[in-house]
């Protein structure tokens, strides 16, 4: 029983830590939902910078640990035409006791602004999954800004519980996602800045 309860709160963490991923960076609205084991979360963030600078970070598969502090391993296992194959590691803490999980997921460039994963259930400590990430071009008192979209539709490998897990869920979600956009920001505006001069 003491390790459902584990594998539960492992989960709520790294449900977050599938996200994609500075000062103004802003959580605009998240909302998570489950139907039985099948997790769902829309969240909504403004980012202090350019669109085609997000979207491009976000790309950059290799790289998404400089952004996603608890991805321990973001690695290209294959490119075929417009999809690559990713294999990511996250780790996380309950309790003061630390695990690792693996997701393979497929992403590829599905208009201007948006990016979208599958889930290799085969390689994934997931039944199911798929992610779709859009950078829209906004302004914000004339300055370029981001409105980046976050969808996420996942069901675990092992249980969640009914009745906190939503709960838990919601609250590692907001945590990892303000230090993983801030992150995002930061290096967007990074680029901005070394492009301006």
């Amino acid at each position: 029983m003491m390790l459902r309860h584990i594998y539960s709160a492992l989960f709520i963490s790294v449900i977050a830590l599938i996200l994609l991923p500075a000062h103004a960076a802003t959580i605009v609205d998240i909302d998570i939902n489950n139907k039985g084991q099948r997790y769902n979360m829309v969240a909504q963030m403004q980012i202090d910078a350019r669109a085609d600078i997000v979207l491009k970070l976000m790309k950059d598969y290799s790289r998404l640990t400089n952004i996603n502090p608890y991805l321990l391993e973001s690695r290209i296992l294959s490119k075929s035409g417009e999809e690559t194959r990713v294999s990511m590691i996250t780790k996380t803490c309950f309790m003061l006791i630390c695990y690792k999980m693996k997701h393979v997921q497929d992403f590829v460039q599905i208009d201007n602004d948006t990016i979208q994963s599958q889930f290799i259930t085969e390689y994934s400590d997931f039944k199911h999954g798929w992610t779709r990430w859009k950078a829209s071009s906004n302004s914000d008192n004339g300055m370029p800004v981001t409105l980046l979209t976050i969808e996420v539709e996942v069901e675990p490998d092992f249980f969640i519980m009914p009745v906190i897990g939503p709960r838990i869920l919601k609250d590692k979600l907001i945590e990892v996602t303000e230090v993983t956009v801030k992150n995002l920001e930061a290096k967007a505006q990074l680029i901005e800045k070394q492009a301006g001069e």
